[in-house]
């Protein structure tokens, strides 16, 4: 389950970064100099997204996919944290994000629980 969450969270991510990349005034309030930092932001989130599409790509169970997974289910965490904590005069999508990404990191958590090994096997 660990590996689907890493693709889920890989296609959100990629999808994410090219919205922003192509067209940043969909999603911020954007201005000419602004501009070109949104665009740096929306390619940074597609190179995490085919990141993590390679992770699940070349998934093997082994301690670097642990930390890849416990990373990604931390960052989606503090980012549902930091755009529910926004006003919407900020970041008009705060709602949206908050939600989208608490969804993730719940699917993370849960993936996370699922795969733990009970006491007794």
């Amino acid at each position: 389950m660990r590996k689907w969450a890493i693709l889920f969270s890989g296609i959100m991510e990629l999808i994410g970064g090219i919205i922003v990349y192509i067209q940043p005034s969909w999603i911020f309030p954007v201005d000419e100099t602004s501009t070109y930092i949104f665009q740096l932001y929306g390619l940074t989130m597609s190179v995490i997204g085919i990141l993590c599409i390679a992770a699940y790509r070349y998934y093997e169970s082994t301690p670097f996919y642990k930390i890849l997974f416990l990373t990604m289910m931390f960052f989606h965490g503090v980012i549902t944290m930091k755009t529910y904590s926004l006003s919407a005069d900020s970041f008009q999508w705060s709602t949206e994000a908050s939600i989208t990404h608490g969804v993730m990191f719940i699917f993370f958590v849960v993936a996370y629980m699922s795969d733990i090994k009970k006491d007794d096997e």
